[in-house]
């Protein structure tokens, strides 16, 4: 299969550009990650077979022919965001089964050259270039998750333990970085929500549990504005008897709430979040309504969340929710809906 690409012209009556293949020809890709940044820049990260691709596009131009990730095969996903210049911030796990970083064309470093590797990296690089990584790893006794952080133009620090006690079922980290360079990760740890906040300037902080002591949690989405505001949202299982979306704020210099349900109207899944530099969220998910899987969307242009809104078809199946917004508060859901002749594509 082929890797394609579609972008909407930016005017006020934006239409879909024909897609086009990035991909290199006669061969097998999957796993697609794409990042894009506030001029439009756009980068891609994927899989051909076990080899690891890359290729970014300037806002005013093509996709570059593809580049492979060094380090030998890929382990599980690479990810990937972009910066002010253009340059993509790759993560992934290499055959050694460390974590390795790569930004533009330099080399790849090595975020667990001192330990025992890890998994499940997450980057993010704000527009001046500082970054921020996050993955799963082993102390000997458990799961657990390590960061480290980047300033522009400098080199990665050492990796920062951020889960307390003897390890755990730690899995997936999510980070975010603001516009100042403060930092978030969130991850889950025997099915709690976790949290630790590096101020710019700073180090990481101690972890903060999110989510309720009774409560079963899946891995959590973080955010962070251009003014150092969290946001965080999971699913988790509730008094209810079903599983319900929740969702916790605070900031970088004023600490973390505890999460609050967000979406209670029936068995709720799939959490896709999204923020705009000044704050302004979206958050979509799929909700059971007796008789069909729906997509509803809350947001949030100030203090508080709106309710939910039922966007598909409320006699149609629906799964799969990804939210966007632009800097202007904008928002876009896009689901993949069923219909007579299959699936389509919904937005």
């Amino acid at each position: 299969a082929s890797l394609a690409a579609a972008a909407a012209a930016d005017t006020a009556a934006a239409a879909w550009q024909p897609p086009e293949t990035i991909s290199a020809p006669n061969s097998s890709n999957t796993a697609p990650q794409l990042a894009v940044n506030a001029k439009g820049a756009a980068a891609a990260t994927w899989l051909r077979g076990s080899s690891g691709q890359v290729a970014a596009r300037p806002h005013d131009g093509g996709w570059a022919s593809p580049g492979t990730i060094p380090g030998g095969p890929v382990m599980g996903e690479p990810r990937i965001a972009i910066g002010r210049d253009g340059y993509p911030a790759t993560a992934w796990v290499g055959d050694s089964g460390h974590v390795l970083a790569m930004h533009g064309g330099a080399g790849a470093d090595d975020l667990t050259a001192n330990d025992s590797g890890g998994a499940d990296p997450d980057i993010a690089v704000n527009e001046d270039g500082d970054a921020v990584a996050a993955w799963s790893g082993f102390d000997g006794i458990g799961v657990v998750v390590r960061a480290s952080y980047r300033p522009s133009g400098g080199a990665w620090g050492p990796p920062r333990l951020l889960t307390k006690g003897t390890g755990g079922t730690a899995v997936r980290a999510d980070v975010a970085i603001d516009a100042d360079g403060d930092a978030l990760v969130a991850w889950t740890k025997n099915y709690r929500v976790f949290a630790a906040v590096r101020p710019a300037g700073g180090d990481f902080g101690a972890e903060l549990q999110l989510s309720a002591a009774k409560q079963t949690s899946s891995p959590p989405q973080a955010a962070l504005d251009a003014g150092g505001h969290a946001t965080i949202v999971w699913e988790s299982t509730s008094n209810q008897g079903y599983h319900v979306i929740d969702a916790a704020e605070g900031s970088v210099g004023g600490g973390l709430s505890q999460g609050k349900e967000i979406a209670v109207d029936g068995p709720s899944s799939a959490p896709s979040l999204a923020v705009s530099p000044s704050g302004s969220a979206v958050l979509a998910w799929e909700r059971d309504n007796g008789g069909h899987r729906v997509i509803e969307v809350a947001t949030r242009a100030g203090a508080g969340w709106s309710e939910p809104d039922v966007l598909s078809d409320p006699l149609k199946n629906s799964s799969a929710p990804s939210a966007a917004i632009d800097r202007d508060g904008n928002a876009l859901v896009a689901w993949d809906q069923a219909t007579v002749g299959g699936n389509h594509l919904a937005y």
